[in-house]
């Protein structure tokens, strides 16, 4: 996830800046990125890429690691006799995706 989010960083940074600058706000997302760059210069669109990496990073890290501790306590909670794991890894997943977004975005 931190790599897909840190690539389509440029195309946040022209969205934002098209939305709170009304100089790039009837442009094209071309025009808006080209005139960003000769304003600011091409870092200009990798603003925020550091901590988004890193954010993401960490949430991706957290929600796999709650994934695979989850599993087995929960496949021994939830499904003792039956030989079907779905719903013990269901719920897994279901509560490590909530943990890693709530800690992503409070």
């Amino acid at each position: 996830a931190a790599i897909s989010h840190g690539i389509t960083t440029p195309i946040d940074v022209v969205k934002t800046r098209m939305q709170s600058d009304s100089s790039l706000s009837s442009l094209s997302p071309q025009n808006a990125a080209l005139q960003i760059c000769q304003r600011d210069g091409p870092s200009a669109l990798a603003a925020g890429l550091g901590p988004t990496v890193l954010g993401y990073g960490v949430e991706g890290a957290l929600k796999f690691g709650v994934y695979e501790t989850l599993k087995p306590v929960l496949l021994a909670l939830l499904a003792p006799t039956a030989g079907d794991p779905t719903q013990p890894y269901l719920v897994a997943a279901v509560c490590a995706g909530a943990l890693a977004s709530i800690v992503l975005c409070p």
